[in-house]
């Protein structure tokens, strides 16, 4: 299990489609704000709430609606809290005590460690391939991907690494 330790409004990013945001954090347990498109249990009631996709476009409006930004205000109303991610998906808030859980589809579950004073550690248990990421390290390997890529095509790159370059693509 890796633990990661966020703040309220921070992020962790796991695998390329699940965001959980540290809402509210107390002695009891922590809010947390999950957006994913796979189905989360509860543990340990075992309750299972399905994924939230949004409506259906409605002909001459793009995107699904309102629906899913109002929900997503609706539950920041009093946190500071960065945009939800803006591909349409209904965030999810759970209240989870201390040691208790939250399974995420099959592979993937978080538990609240610890949470006080506006500091939750969050337990990831997740396959090996499954990427686990604090969300200003996904957006600064975002970045410099994007930078590379567009170097590359640009043609900014010295010869000499441009040659090592074409010998690892062949």
């Amino acid at each position: 299990m890796l633990v990661i330790t966020r703040r309220v409004g921070e992020r962790i990013r796991i695998g390329p489609s699940v965001v959980v945001t540290a809402l509210d954090s107390g002695s009891a347990g922590a809010l947390l704000e999950i957006v994913t498109p796979l189905a989360i249990t509860l543990m340990p009631e075992g309750m299972t709430i399905a994924p939230q996709l949004p409506p259906p476009a409605k002909p001459g409006r793009k995107g699904g609606g309102a629906d899913a930004k109002v929900t997503a205000r609706r539950i920041r109303a009093d946190a500071d809290v960065p945009e939800s991610p803006s591909d349409g998906r209904k965030p999810v808030a759970v209240v989870r005590g201390v040691d208790e859980s939250v399974r995420i589809g099959g592979e993937i579950e978080v538990m609240v460690v610890s949470a006080r004073n506006d500091v939750v550690k969050l337990g990831v248990s997740a396959p090996r391939h499954v990427q686990i990421l604090r969300e200003e390290v996904y957006l600064r390997i975002a970045e410099e991907t994007a930078a590379a890529a567009e170097a590359r095509e640009v043609g900014e790159i010295p010869e000499d690494l441009r040659r090592l370059l074409e010998a690892a693509d062949e």
